[in-house]
Formats: structure tokens, C-alpha cells, sequence
């Protein structure tokens, strides 16, 4: 399980479950066990405000929505899984 979690660290516990055809509560306690947190710092924050007002003056950030239908704006995961101290 833990080479999974490193594998796909951000996949959701209901994701993990399935993958191993298991209950939520069965992936919580075996990650419990194995000292796997739940990380929520983000680690791409800006450093400073220059390189923010680079970063959204860039053409390359542009996001273009070419049909509204069906767009999820998260399209990323903020938080991600792994051992504790890592």
C-alpha cells in the first residue's frame, strides 16, 4: 500500500479503497498505521510580489474556457498524501 500512496499521492482515501477493493475505513487505519499523513501545505507559494505579477502577466497562464459546459475549475488537487516527516 505504501508504494501505491507514493505512486498516487494525491488520490482521495475513497480512491485508495477502491483500488484495493476495501472499505474508507480500512485504507484510514492501514495509513494510520503506516504513519502516511494527510498534507495540506502548499508548497507553490510565490516568493515574492515580482514574480507573482510575472506569473499572471505571462501568456502561458491564461486560462481559455472555449465551452462552459462541463469545465471543472479545480483542475488540480491542493493536498496530497505521504509519510510523516517527508
Amino acid at each position: 500500500m505504501l508504494n501505491y500512496v507514493k505512486e498516487h499521492l494525491d488520490a482521495y482515501l475513497c480512491e485508495i479503497a477502491a483500488h484495493f477493493s476495501v472499505g474508507l475505513m480500512t485504507i484510514w487505519n492501514a495509513l494510520h498505521r503506516l504513519d502516511v499523513r494527510y498534507k495540506k501545505r502548499k508548497i507553490y507559494r510565490e516568493v515574492t510580489s515580482k514574480k507573482r505579477e510575472k506569473f499572471i502577466k505571462s501568456p502561458k497562464n491564461k486560462l481559455v474556457f472555449v465551452n462552459e459546459s462541463g469545465i471543472d475549475r479545480c483542475l488540480h488537487r491542493e493536498y496530497c498524501r505521504a509519510p510523516n516527516g517527508e
